[in-house]
């Protein structure tokens, strides 16, 4: 059953820094209150500047992503996940895997949370209000695409 939506009536949104503003290592940060809903995927996340999608030469996951966080509706309300995405030694998709944060009470739809990336030359760590759940070694041949330039984005 298809749905019409009148003028600013939006069911989805991504917002992207992607062709604007790009960063290479710092901190990231972003104070969120997640949705509730079954079959949601909000995430907080990066994918590296040169990809083919916003008119660079290198597809994904050559490109490289970062998810400093991903938040599935349809698991649990109480965990968050980082993940990192790229092209491995015989240039094929791999992930070091999604790796979940769990509030100690409640659940990330009641309030506000802040989400945090920390990135340098040798590392990525990840943090939720002010707590490191994750990092990452990016030394790594295989991690050349992290050593990069990479925009924002935020989609619901």
């Amino acid at each position: 059953e298809s749905k019409v939506h009148g003028k600013d009536q939006y069911t989805s949104a991504r917002l992207n820094t992607a062709n604007k503003q790009t960063w290479k290592y710092g901190k990231i940060v972003a104070r969120i209150k997640l949705p509730r809903g079954n079959g949601i995927w909000p995430a907080f996340w990066m994918l590296g500047a040169n990809i083919s999608e916003t008119g660079g030469d290198t597809p994904w996951p050559q490109s490289g992503e970062i998810d400093i966080i991903e938040f599935y509706g349809s698991k649990d309300e109480a965990v968050v996940e980082a993940n990192l995405h790229y092209a491995d030694s015989s240039d094929t998709h791999a992930m070091t895997g999604a790796v979940p944060f769990r509030l100690a009470e409640g659940v990330f739809p009641d309030d506000f949370h802040i989400f945090a990336l920390e990135w340098n030359e040798q590392e990525i760590s990840w943090l939720v209000d002010g707590q490191k759940f994750s990092t990452e070694d990016i030394t790594g041949e295989e991690f050349t695409e992290f050593r990069k330039e990479f925009f924002i984005l935020l989609n619901m």
